[in-house]
């Protein structure tokens, strides 16, 4: 780590700061040349442009560059976390901290940006609740993560790793069993529903903890809610998700009059209809040879390329499966396959290529495969006029087509034998070149 650079690059963050609160807080301009976005829930949020923002990449550049050894903990995306932290808390755009004038704020935030800049990574325990899922075993353990029922022995043990934590600390008996008091009705008040998610993160401070579990934990939902349809029938809209992502059985009104003469009230649910039983998956065979497949690979710290690509595809169509917009839902599946099956640089013809190679790792014999070839090229014209010309009008075959090839083109590879030792993009690649030619 160069000190004198990494001080220069604090120095550059207060000097970006103090310009900011010059400039005041003027809406974005209509025209603008480069323009940047950040917020924080607690903290407010805050609109830079044109040579504000060639301002702030300065100062995660020289940073990064002071760091000269960045990493998974310490990566630059943490370092931007970081000075925006410093940013929003300095400029206190939400009033937060009304007891401190901006100079006051401005030297707290700066000294606490070198702190977690240069301090030294610890391991930490991460808590997440997640909504729409149930357990019938006491856990379901899957890549990192151990999921944990969301009743009195979870929160008994929850309880115990705090209360551990608050009776070390140098407060005040009074203040440390207020502390006790809160912790307890928090998690009981927050935590009894759905389940709780545990894992353990290395990180440099607790807010690099969070945001590096919540990383990890919004990977391993997507892929889980892949599976939901060998679970769960279609129509039951049955996902995993975090608090705010989704409402749960909320109920809806339309109302549709004809011409003065004919009136219709209708209502219903929308939303998740049941609970996303997690231990039900081991029951099907191809879910639980590629759940341990997935797993394994989400157990890795640095997966290869070609699992890295694997991981990209099951994301997006598991994303896809759980999404009830149907637009969206289409343009996922198809983002899904273009990861899955497409060149590493995105060259030449893609619609061809990806249609040639779902063809040839799906269909069993060359009429098949030329029926595949055709179809998937005409969903990627409806994909074209989605994107391009914003087109809706999509039908449910569609849809449903798209995903049929997308998921099959998964399944096969999570499940066949012969690509379980693919560790290189490109040999994956010539495995389609190996059949075209053949």
């Amino acid at each position: 780590m160069d000190k004198n650079k990494l001080r220069c690059g604090i120095d550059l963050v207060g000097s970006f700061i103090h310009s900011l609160k010059k400039s005041g807080f003027s809406p974005a301009p209509l025209k603008t040349r480069q323009l940047a976005t950040f917020s924080r829930s607690e903290l407010g949020g805050l609109t830079i442009w044109d040579d504000e923002v060639l301002h702030y990449r300065n100062c995660i550049k020289t940073l990064a560059e002071a760091i000269n050894n960045l990493s998974e903990v310490l990566s630059e995306s943490a370092i931007e976390q970081a000075v925006q932290d410093t940013v929003l808390k300095s400029l206190d755009i939400n009033q937060n901290f009304k007891d401190k004038n901006f100079d006051e704020r401005l030297a707290e935030s700066i000294k606490e940006l070198g702190n977690r800049l240069t301090a030294s990574p610890g391991i930490w325990d991460v808590y997440f609740q997640v909504l729409g899922v149930r357990l019938k075993d006491s856990c379901f353990c899957f890549g990192k993560f151990r999921f944990l029922p969301a009743d009195k022995h979870t929160h008994k043990f929850l309880l115990q790793q705090g209360y551990e934590i608050i009776q070390r600390s140098s407060d005040t008996d009074e203040a440390k069993e207020w502390s006790k008091k809160h912790l307890k009705k928090e998690i009981k008040k927050d935590l009894s529903e759905g389940v709780i998610s545990w894992i353990k993160v290395e990180a440099l401070d607790e807010k690099a903890a969070r945001s590096n579990a919540i990383e990890q934990l919004n990977l391993t939902l997507d892929i889980l809610n892949f599976f939901t349809l060998i679970v769960h029938p279609r129509g039951m809209e049955v996902r995993a998700y975090l608090p705010g992502q989704a409402a749960y059985n909320t109920g809806t009104l339309s109302i549709a009059c004809r011409q003065g003469a004919q009136f219709n009230a209708e209502s219903g649910l929308r939303g998740p209809l049941d609970l996303f039983l997690l231990t039900d998956l081991d029951k099907s065979p191809p879910a639980r040879r590629s759940l341990s497949l997935l797993s394994n690979i989400l157990r890795l710290n640095k997966p290869n390329e070609f699992q890295k690509r694997l991981l990209a595809s099951v994301r997006f169509a598991g994303r896809a499966t759980v999404n009830r917009v149907r637009e969206e839902s289409f343009l996922q599946h198809a983002i899904a396959m273009e990861s899955l099956l497409s060149d590493k640089d995105g060259a030449g013809e893609i619609t061809f290529k990806l249609a040639a190679r779902c063809a040839h790792l799906i269909g069993p014999d060359s009429q098949s495969r030329n029926d595949i070839f055709k179809e998937v090229k005409k969903l990627y014209g409806v994909r074209s006029k989605i994107v391009h010309r914003g087109n809706t009008d999509l039908t449910d075959m569609q849809l449903s087509r798209l995903q049929y090839y997308v998921r099959s083109s998964l399944f096969v590879i999570l499940t066949q034998d012969m690509f379980d030792h693919i560790e290189d993009e490109t040999k994956f690649l010539a495995w389609f070149d190996e059949k075209f030619f053949s």
